[in-house]
């Protein structure tokens, strides 16, 4: 059995014989100048096709097996291409779907990840709502409690939140006005508070001592040795505030002017030199620090003639209970005059203490406030000395002449 023929290797051209004999017998045809030259190629020609056809069926009932599987081989492979076409096919379509599919789900996905953001945002204006509604209450119970700083912090949360995020709320624009109204009201009452520490409290405070100083040998028994234990114990609350603020002094430039308030402590004015600086701390929280300063400096002599006032009426209504009149008078004065001196060293180491507290928040905070110094406030009480001493004369003359 012969071998089947061999394919040429790839790249390697065929010898083109076939049309190299063509050309040959054209050429000859067209040589030959009869016809019985044309007839003999003519029958050449169909020898040759016929030795030719025959050699081609003997080649195929030789190969007739492997052309069969040949046949059936190509067959296969073109079915199989053809499935192979038909499920790229269905792939892309497949794969269009699910892209399409992708597009679908991620919008959806989107809108639900849009829906989730505005329930957030709905249940988090519900929260605030509700905090708004019970701003009124909270407040009312810290200012009872005089807890300023917790009571000025809430205020003005509350009156940003009604601005902003809440501010389109219908039910809560009368709440919001409110509220507005109270913090406008807030740094009035704050300045008062100021006031009853700067002047009324350290007064009588003053006033308390000198009458526990005379013991049971009368108010004006002994005016110097009263003076010399007043001295002592002014210098020993002097070392004690001084001690008080030396901390916050070593501290006050590293950090800002933070200063806390206790919710468990019952009385907030017992320590003054703290509920001062909360005080402040508060005005500041408003943007009313340089108003409150102003505030003062502008009353400072109106407060001191007003301590003068109450404890002038004091002395003259102790002073008319005692038996010897001119003996009495002449102490009185003098223990005026005293108690004065006395009560105006409290009010100034009070003002001492709330300069200290202003400078911290100034510096803390960058506000822009012009703080006073104690020359402001000891011109103010030499002012009102000399008004006094000047009326004291005058009393004194008409008395004489009467």
């Amino acid at each position: 059995m012969e071998q089947p023929p061999i394919k040429p290797p790839r790249g390697v051209k065929p010898i083109k014989e076939t049309s190299g004999l063509l050309m040959s017998v054209i050429r000859t045809l067209s040589a030959s100048e009869t016809n019985e030259q044309r007839d003999r190629e003519k029958a050449k020609l169909e020898n040759e096709y016929k030795q030719s056809d025959r050699k081609l069926d003997e080649l195929i009932l030789k190969h007739e097996n492997n052309l069969t599987k040949v046949m059936q081989l190509f067959s296969a492979l073109s079915q199989q291409i053809s499935e192979s076409r038909e499920k790229i096919h269905t792939v892309k379509e497949n794969l269009k779907a699910c892209k399409t599919l992708l597009h679908c789900h991620r919008d959806e996905l989107r809108k639900l990840w849009l829906e989730g953001l505005e329930y957030k945002y709905m249940l988090q204006l519900l929260e605030e709502v509700e905090k708004m509604i019970e701003v009124p209450n909270q407040l009312t119970n810290y200012l009872a409690k005089k807890h300023y700083l917790h009571a000025t912090e809430l205020l003005v949360r509350a009156v940003s939140l009604g601005k902003r995020s809440l501010d389109g709320v219908e039910g809560l624009k009368e709440l919001s006005q409110e509220l507005e109204s109270k913090k406008e009201h807030l740094h009035l009452q704050l300045v008062n508070e100021l006031r009853q520490h700067l002047y009324v409290k350290p007064a009588q405070n003053a006033l308390v001592l000198r009458r526990q100083g005379s013991g049971k040998e009368g108010l004006f028994s002994s005016p110097l040795q009263r003076s010399i234990e007043l001295r002592v114990s002014s210098r020993q609350r002097t070392a004690v505030r001084r001690n008080l603020l030396e901390p916050s002094k070593s501290t006050s430039k590293k950090k800002e002017f933070e200063i806390e308030e206790d919710l468990e402590v019952t009385d907030p004015e017992a320590d003054s030199a703290k509920f001062m600086g909360i005080l402040v701390k508060c005005l500041m929280l408003l943007d009313k620090l340089p108003f409150a300063v102003d505030k003062l400096k502008m009353e400072m002599q109106s407060e001191l003639l007003t301590i003068v006032q109450r404890t002038t009426i004091y002395i003259n209504d102790y002073s008319a209970i005692q038996s010897d009149i001119k003996q009495t008078k002449q102490n009185a004065l003098l223990e005026l005059m005293l108690t004065l001196f006395e009560q105006f060293k409290e009010v100034g180491e009070a003002h001492a203490l709330l300069l200290t507290h202003l400078i911290r928040a100034a510096e803390g905070h960058a506000v822009p406030v012009k703080v006073y110094d104690m020359s402001l406030f000891w011109a103010q009480v030499q002012s009102v000395v000399s008004i006094l001493i000047r009326h004291s004369k005058s009393v004194m003359f008409d008395e004489h002449l009467v």
